[in-house]
């Protein structure tokens, strides 16, 4: 797996063979011993330092935040954070070539945009593109989603929520999502929208929604265009 050593710190040499003394020069994960073909694909192990965070540019780092690994662990330890570093370079590209608007949403209906959530708002809009969702300083409470959702829609919205798991970020830009559609509420809507049927509403669809690093932010209401030096904090959320 090829380096750059110029991102890492002028006494990695020393922090590698203190990690490599600690693991028994061993793979952390699977066992496969240093120099010794490996149990699984019987090629030779060459144990590398992984950074568990994947901040290989971070020179303060922990040693409990790295860890001996075998090319065949390291490799698959490291998929998913590729996988990120994938789309946001593509989300960098398309910010490039297309606006990106800022729209503020009240929780708990931020978060379950998350959960595949058909957004419902009063006002049509013909905008289709990049939306960055805002959850608002001060979230619904119970008594007033019961009032806009119904009470059906309310324990199925909350009910979702707790099963989720994620932490709510009030005040902060949380989610990247992307707006294909909009068009009037059907009945068969209310599920995916945890709104009760109203047929004044309507229905702003989107794809792709993605969590981000919560940026904080102060919301207004309606459409905002989101500024270049808002752009350039957007990180996809790690798990």
């Amino acid at each position: 797996m090829p380096c750059d050593y110029s991102k890492y710190p002028p006494d990695w040499k020393q922090i590698r063979q203190r990690i490599l003394i600690r693991e028994n020069h061993k793979c952390k994960f699977c066992g496969a011993e240093n120099y010794k073909p490996h149990p699984q694909t019987g090629s030779k192990v060459v144990l590398t330092i992984a950074h568990l965070d994947h901040d290989e540019t971070n020179w303060e780092v922990k040693d409990e935040r790295l860890a001996a690994l075998c090319q065949r662990c390291h490799i698959r330890y490291d998929i998913p954070e590729k996988r990120i570093r994938r789309k946001e370079k593509k989300m960098l590209e398309m910010f490039k070539n297309e606006p990106v608007r800022v729209l503020t949403w009240k929780e708990p209906f931020a978060t379950l945009m998350l959960a595949g959530k058909i957004e419902t708002r009063t006002w049509n809009t013909n905008y289709r593109g990049l939306v960055l969702i805002h959850a608002a300083q001060k979230a619904y409470t119970e008594m007033q989603m019961i009032g806009i959702s119904g009470e059906r829609q309310t324990q199925n919205a909350l009910v979702t929520l707790n099963g989720m798991g994620v932490r709510e970020n009030p005040g902060h830009i949380i989610e990247i999502g992307r707006l294909v559609d909009c068009r009037k509420m059907e009945k068969a809507d209310e599920d995916a929208c945890f709104v009760m049927f109203n047929e004044s509403l309507y229905c702003h669809i989107y794809e792709d929604v993605q969590p981000i690093i919560p940026i904080p932010h102060k919301g207004k209401q309606g459409w905002c265009t989101a500024k270049p030096e808002l752009l350039e904090q957007i990180k996809l959320k790690r798990n």
